[in-house]
């Protein structure tokens, strides 16, 4: 492990990273646990939710974020993905009628990789 941290951040040991991080080792567990006994129980959305209104919104909120719809496309499959190539980015989701925050988050988190991809040099 010094290896990689001498490697990764010269002069930083073992010794110095377990210094920063027993305090927190200590206090994180408890103060966890505070913030969850806190929160209200999450409220799930209750379906059934039409799918080709799932396609829209997915559609909507991606070109809210900046997805370039000339370059790129979103289709459906049985797990979501990004690729592509430089100018061409394909994403995919799925949908399911009774679910709608996997097909949503799906699509966000796609999403971000393909406009991070899209921000690279070309030349790449």
């Amino acid at each position: 492990y010094d290896a990689c941290l001498e490697s990764f951040q010269p002069g930083l040991g073992r010794q110095t990273i377990e210094a920063l991080f027993a305090p927190l080792e200590e206090r994180l567990p408890g103060m966890i646990d505070d913030a969850l006994a806190r929160q209200q129980p999450p409220v799930e959305p209750k379906g059934p939710f039409a799918l080709e209104r799932q396609r829209e919104l997915a559609r909507s909120l991606m070109e809210r974020i900046g997805f370039d719809f000339d370059h790129g496309r979103l289709d459906e499959s049985a797990h979501p993905f990004c690729g592509g190539v430089p100018g061409d980015h394909r994403l995919t989701t799925r949908y399911r009628e009774n679910e709608i925050v996997s097909a949503l988050m799906g699509v966000l988190h796609e999403t971000g990789h393909a406009l991070y991809e899209a921000g690279l040099p070309r030349a790449w």
